[in-house]
């Protein structure tokens, strides 16, 4: 159920910017703006890394909004230091911004010096 609601007020905040705007991910600022970019860069960084474990390379996902790469860059970059995909996933499943997702990812992660580099990280989205 919740998986459903949360797919559905992403696409339908993508629709509607789709509609008003012309550009499903709208903008920074934008209503829903981070919801969209930390699922959409979710999306992105799962397709990559499904290319890599599977087929030996990571596909560059052709996307022209760098907030969509960027969250999904930073995904790689919390991966590469040790936080594990269940860690992200169940921060990211509780998150509507960039805030709390760091708030929720601090409190599922155990290793002191782990939240210190996962801190250092964030530094470079928020």
């Amino acid at each position: 159920m919740w998986a459903s609601n949360y797919w559905t007020k992403v696409v339908t905040q993508e629709g509607l910017n789709g509609v008003n705007k012309g550009d499903t991910y709208g903008e920074k600022g934008d209503s829903n703006w981070e919801y969209i970019a930390l699922a959409e860069g979710w999306a992105c960084y799962r397709q990559k890394k499904m290319c890599l474990t599977y087929m030996s390379y990571i596909h560059k996902i052709p996307t022209y909004n760098s907030l969509i790469t960027n969250y999904s860059n930073m995904y790689f970059d919390l991966k590469n230091i040790g936080v594990s995909d269940k860690q992200l996933e169940k921060s990211l499943s509780i998150s509507n911004s960039i805030n709390s997702f760091k708030t929720n990812l601090l409190k599922v992660v155990d290793d002191t010096n782990l939240k210190n580099l996962v801190n250092q990280k964030f530094n470079k989205y928020e």
